[in-house]
């Protein structure tokens, strides 16, 4: 994913967005937005309620941040490792 602001290869903290909503469109390019802006930004822009929308963040350091809407129903697997051997670990956005 390329960072229009700069024209390179996006360098964010996000190794993967999945984003679940109405519109499979809408989802597409959120999914890109929020990879692009990083945790952080993507979290304030969750908390600013300006889409319907639900995702999950699998981060760099084997850490998984999903929005408070899917917390239920969201059950990773707990054996699952990344590609440095790293169990995950599960975190809400506030």
């Amino acid at each position: 994913i390329f960072d229009v602001k700069t024209g390179f290869p996006s360098q964010s903290d996000v190794r993967s967005v999945a984003v679940i909503c109405r519109d499979g469109l809408v989802a597409d390019a959120l999914s890109t937005a929020l990879f692009v802006m990083g945790l952080d930004k993507a979290e304030e822009f969750y908390n600013a309620k300006l889409y319907d929308f639900e995702a999950v963040f699998i981060l760099e350091d084997a850490s998984i941040y999903i929005t408070k809407g899917i917390e239920d129903a969201f059950v990773p697997n707990k054996d699952a490792l990344n590609s440095h051997g790293q169990k995950y670990t599960l975190k809400t956005f506030d």
